[in-house]
């Protein structure tokens, strides 16, 4: 008798415990936050750049409810943009102090890298992210 108790509260924890797994993923799916996203699209609209060359910032849809899957967005576990990679997206115009990139708080990576920035002078808050652990801020000429 003691050897069945034994096998079913094994049985029962490790069925619960295969829940609580189950729905941990999906419940931290990494599905965009509301604030992230609407940071994401007020970032776009104020960017300039080259919609027919660009392959990420044209994939941002408004409408999409998971920014997490758009081009260039990496998201932390519980859905906070924390990578943006916007190389090579034509982008020469839309970053500065007052850019709602800089509330991209736990921002840990970022790049810039092959924007035609006209050699315009680098925001001054770049400093201010506190999370950032690596940054590509190629500014060239086209």
């Amino acid at each position: 008798m003691g050897t069945r108790r034994l096998c079913f509260q094994s049985f029962f924890l490790i069925s619960f415990y295969l829940i609580l797994i189950g729905l941990d993923s999906m419940l931290v799916s990494g599905q965009c936050q509301i604030n992230q996203r609407s940071i994401l699209i007020q970032l776009k609209n104020k960017l300039q750049f080259d919609s027919s060359l660009s392959t990420k910032l044209v994939s941002w849809n408004p409408n999409a409810t998971d920014c997490c899957a758009w081009g260039g967005v990496t998201c932390s576990s519980i859905g906070q943009v924390i990578g943006l990679d916007l190389s090579n997206e034509t982008i020469y115009v839309g970053i500065d102090d007052s850019s709602v990139l800089f509330n991209l708080k736990n921002l840990e990576s970022l790049n810039l890298a092959a924007n035609n920035f006209n050699f315009s002078q680098i925001p001054s808050r770049f400093g201010s992210f506190a999370s950032l652990k690596v940054s590509i801020l190629r500014i060239l000429k086209a």
